[in-house]
Formats: structure tokens, C-alpha cells, sequence
């Protein structure tokens, strides 16, 4: 699970770095965002299922921190 977060946030940081050198949206990126949070998701409904454990979209919730 940490392997893909790690992803994510890598990707997400490509991103952000992007935009904040003015550069436009790359669609491949996107996409490839949007696919591994796809599988994050799909990787915290299994964990979820499995044991119980609050799925990591949610576990921001658990520390009391709404955003």
C-alpha cells in the first residue's frame, strides 16, 4: 500500500511542479494520477474489507483535520 501512495504523491508533485513553472496541463500525467488513485482507492476498500481498517481518503477524518 505505502509503494502506491508513494507513487501518488510523486506524481502529484510532478504535477504541482508543473504548474507552478506555468507549464500547461500533460494529459499522460493526469491520466497517470488518476489511475493511481484509482488504485489507492481500490487498495483501501480491499484493506477496508479485509480488516477494518479506515481507508487512507478517509483517515484524515479520524485525525480531525475536515480538509
Amino acid at each position: 500500500h505505502a509503494p502506491l501512495l508513494m507513487v501518488l504523491a510523486d506524481l502529484e508533485h510532478v504535477a504541482a511542479d508543473r504548474g507552478a513553472a506555468g507549464l500547461p496541463p500533460y494529459p499522460a500525467l493526469d491520466a497517470a494520477i488518476a489511475a493511481a488513485q484509482a488504485a489507492v482507492t481500490e487498495q483501501d476498500a480491499l484493506d477496508w474489507a479485509t480488516d477494518g481498517r479506515v481507508p487512507t481518503a478517509l483517515s484524515h477524518l479520524r485525525e480531525g483535520n475536515p480538509s
